[in-house]
């Protein structure tokens, strides 16, 4: 028979072996979890940047829009003001 001493150093040791166990599978979880999230983070950075480029995008063809939209009006100004002179000097001209 088993004296008292040796099963409570065999249900030490038990307890010691099942809070290894316990710790060691914690450890996995965590890292699992952990890459997990990193994973997770990794394509909401790349999500992020790809707004980013898209609203660099627009940015930069609202700004060749308004470009051009000023460059026609001051086309139309410079039309408009040919056509001005051009029609008082015809109507100046002597039948």
């Amino acid at each position: 028979m088993k004296s008292a001493e040796t099963k409570k150093r065999e249900a030490l040791l038990e307890a010691k072996e099942e809070n290894l166990r316990t710790k060691n599978e914690l450890e996995k979880e965590t890292k699992e979890r952990r890459a997990e999230l990193q994973k997770y983070e990794k394509r909401v950075l790349s999500r992020e940047e790809a707004v980013d480029k898209k609203a660099d995008a627009l940015e930069k063809r609202e700004a060749d829009y308004t470009a051009k939209e000023a460059e026609l009006k001051r086309k139309k100004r410079k039309s408009m003001n040919y056509m001005t002179r051009e029609y008082k000097s015809w109507r100046e001209f002597p039948a």
